[in-house]
């Protein structure tokens, strides 16, 4: 008893039973071998092979299962190809987003950062200051988005073939680097107004 899909590639796996040819004879059979190295000289060995046992056996077809998954992997793949487009356009338009917000909302502290630094504050505290607060507004936005993204992960898993809804490569590499763009839009413009003069920093409204 094994589990198998017979219908299409997005079912879900049911059991079923295998029964010897002898019992359930069928004029087309298929045979399905695991075989290593050159996939061109396997099929020629298995084709020499069944010859051998009976010269007079056709062979309808003889493929290798990615061939024989081709045609029913099109459109999932020409799908997965436009979402995987959209998906980056996406993404970078989240990048430029949280760039730009972030990067604003620490341009607007520069009167804040020109008073601390005129009390002795040093440059490197300033920068650890406004990266750790930048980071923490982004770790609430990625923990928030994730939490979305794993909510609706169900209307996607039929969808998906070889892959998980979940899949923490995907998930932890989209968050990682959300979290690099709001952590470089801290430190840059944090890092131009700790260099300033204090007294220009001050003047600045």
């Amino acid at each position: 008893m094994r589990d198998g899909k017979y219908r299409s590639l997005g079912e879900s796996p049911r059991s079923f039973y295998y029964r010897p040819i002898a019992q359930d004879w069928f004029d087309a059979q298929a045979m399905i071998v695991r075989t290593r190295g050159d996939r061109h000289q396997a099929l020629a060995t298995i084709r020499g092979l069944v010859q051998e046992l009976d010269n007079d056996l056709a062979i309808g077809s003889l493929m290798t299962v990615e061939e024989a998954t081709a045609s029913a992997l099109m459109l999932p793949r020409a799908g997965a190809a436009l979402f995987g487009l959209f998906g980056m356009v996406g993404l970078l338009l989240a990048a430029i987003g949280i760039y730009a917000v972030v990067s604003f909302l620490v341009s607007q502290r520069t009167h804040e950062i020109g008073i601390r630094m005129a009390m002795g504050a040093h440059q490197w505290s300033i920068l650890g200051l406004v990266a750790g607060e930048g980071l923490a507004l982004i770790a609430v936005g990625v923990a928030v988005g994730l939490t979305l993204s794993f909510l609706s992960t169900s209307a996607l898993s039929a969808m998906l073939y070889g892959i998980s809804a979940t899949d923490l490569v995907t998930f932890g590499g989209v968050s990682v680097f959300l979290i690099a763009v709001g952590l470089l839009a801290s430190i840059v413009p944090a890092y131009r107004a700790s260099r300033l003069d204090p007294l220009v920093a001050l003047r600045r409204d």
